[in-house]
């Protein structure tokens, strides 16, 4: 089976006192990771990987300076391998002989 590499893109944050971001990667097989993006920048989790045409839940937690923690962002998506395979290699044509009419 297939892996698809993944990151978690989380938006600039306009409240001044957010300091971090938790974000936590749960697998379809249940296998759960978890990694902070630190600041209010917009920015990008690690990479992380999951099994082709399996379901992702991802949730994002504001964190502010005093440690208080926001109601989560919650998003369920699909890995869906959407990548092209690379080109052909290059190809000719060659003449073998002539034909008649």
């Amino acid at each position: 089976m297939d892996l698809i590499k993944f990151v978690v893109s989380v938006p600039e944050e306009a409240t001044a006192d957010v300091v971090k971001r938790e974000v936590t990667v749960t697998l379809a097989d249940g296998s759960v990771s978890s990694v902070d993006v630190v600041g209010r920048a917009a920015g990008d989790s690690a990479e992380f990987s999951g099994p082709q045409d399996s379901e992702v839940t991802v949730s994002v937690v504001n964190v502010d300076d005093a440690g208080n923690k926001s109601e989560p962002r919650v998003k369920v998506e699909t890995l869906k391998d959407t990548f092209a395979p690379p080109e052909p290699g290059e190809i000719a044509l060659k003449v073998t002989g002539e034909a008649t009419a």
